[in-house]
């Protein structure tokens, strides 16, 4: 269950930290935002990009896992995901995707490469920035803990091969980017 210190909103709008609220039918995925920000209707769901600051994404897709069982769309949502956000305004060189199809070994969806990206990106965000990190895949809820699964997540070792999705909320609050997008497609509880 996710818990937050701070005020929200559900739906548009302006806010300090905000949740939207998702019907049954879409039970995975949560998207929360953090800092001050105006949805744009004039460029549809996604937060207008900055007008004086950069504007940075990490996006991930994992259908493919090690030893889990494998999914059959979040790929084709990052691309998707991707091509919106360029198609917003995000630079194509501040939306860095992770996916299984990469080539680049370093593009694909393990937790090393996820964590280091993600880690990047944050650190390079300035005050003035936009940032959305997004993730879809597999994600489960062990020992009071939720976690993101990437592409080499194992079952028996949750902290050496998934990711805390607290070490993420942290990193986020610790990095100057004016605004802040987590969004996260992923059940708890059935990898």
């Amino acid at each position: 269950h996710l818990a937050f210190r701070d005020r929200f909103i559900v739906g548009g709008g302006t806010g300090v930290l905000g949740v939207c609220v998702v019907p049954r039918w879409l039970p995975g995925l949560v998207l929360i935002w953090i800092g001050t920000f105006t949805w744009s209707t004039a460029r549809g769901a996604f937060p207008t990009v900055m007008q004086n600051g950069h504007s940075w994404a990490v996006i991930v897709g994992v259908n493919d896992y090690a030893e889990l069982e494998d999914l059959t769309y979040c790929q084709k949502d990052a691309v998707a995901l991707t091509a919106q956000l360029v198609k917003a305004g995000f630079p194509k060189d501040g939306v860095f995707v992770l996916s299984d199809a990469a080539t680049d070994a370093k593009d694909r969806p393990s937790k090393v490469n996820v964590e280091t990206r993600i880690r990047n990106v944050l650190q390079v965000a300035a005050a003035g920035d936009l940032v959305l990190v997004s993730f879809s895949g597999h994600g489960v809820f062990l020992d009071d803990k939720t976690y993101l699964c990437p592409s080499d997540a194992r079952l028996n070792d949750p902290p050496g091969s998934m990711i805390p999705l607290q070490e993420v909320y942290s990193r986020l609050e610790e990095c100057a980017a004016t605004r802040k997008l987590l969004w996260v497609d992923a059940c708890r509880d059935d990898p």
